[in-house]
């Protein structure tokens, strides 16, 4: 392969990822902070009481915080995060690394 198809290769797998980022971070159910807030709370309910391997420390931070429900229960489906400590697993590394991709770009 000669030098320019090879960076023009590498330029399209670039614009590639790119396009896969944004295409993530416009699925998120809510804002950065809003999402911050989420995780966070749902964390500190896993702490003081462990998981009972449902949603429901997720289901109380999403009325607490005034979030659509729908929208981020099935994004928490897309993402693993089908119990309260599979979200901080999963789902919260999901956001996490889309937030921090989506700040490179």
């Amino acid at each position: 392969m000669s030098r320019p198809d090879r960076q023009q290769r590498r330029e399209r797998l670039r614009q590639l990822k790119r396009e896969q980022m944004n295409a993530a971070f416009a699925a998120l159910p809510a804002t950065d902070e809003q999402l911050q807030q989420f995780f966070d709370g749902v964390l500190l309910s896993l702490q003081q009481s462990g998981c009972d391997h449902t949603r429901r420390f997720a289901i109380e931070q999403i009325h607490h915080i005034g979030l659509n429900e729908s929208r981020v229960l099935g994004w928490l489906d897309d993402n693993s995060g089908f119990c309260d400590c599979e979200i901080q697993a999963n789902a919260r590394q999901a956001w996490e690394v889309c937030r921090d991709g989506r700040s490179v770009l």
